[in-house]
């Protein structure tokens, strides 16, 4: 959409556009941050739990796996996606 609103000459209606997209965004962020922490607290609790290489291992491995996926197609991969798609165009 915004590239074919800039690329048609509607600079207007695609800065309008992502405009819009923003504040929808932020006021999206706002509510999700608010419902999953909540008001802070005036008093400062201890907390009892710390990171470990358990809990930030799968993260990191799957921000890997996305970086290498979004570098690096190996040719298998692009072959299953190349039939997958002809086989949706074909039932269509």
């Amino acid at each position: 959409i915004l590239s074919a609103s800039y690329a048609g000459g509607n600079y207007v209606a695609g800065s309008l556009f992502l405009l819009f997209l923003f504040v929808v965004f932020i006021g999206m962020g706002i509510t999700v941050v608010t419902m999953s922490f909540g008001r802070p607290s005036d008093v400062e609790t201890p907390k009892g739990f710390h990171d470990s290489v358990g809990t930030g291992l799968p993260i990191m491995a799957s921000m890997a796996l996305v970086l290498l996926l979004g570098l690096y197609n190996p040719p298998q991969l692009v072959k299953l996606l190349n039939e997958a798609v002809a086989f949706l165009n074909q039932s269509s």
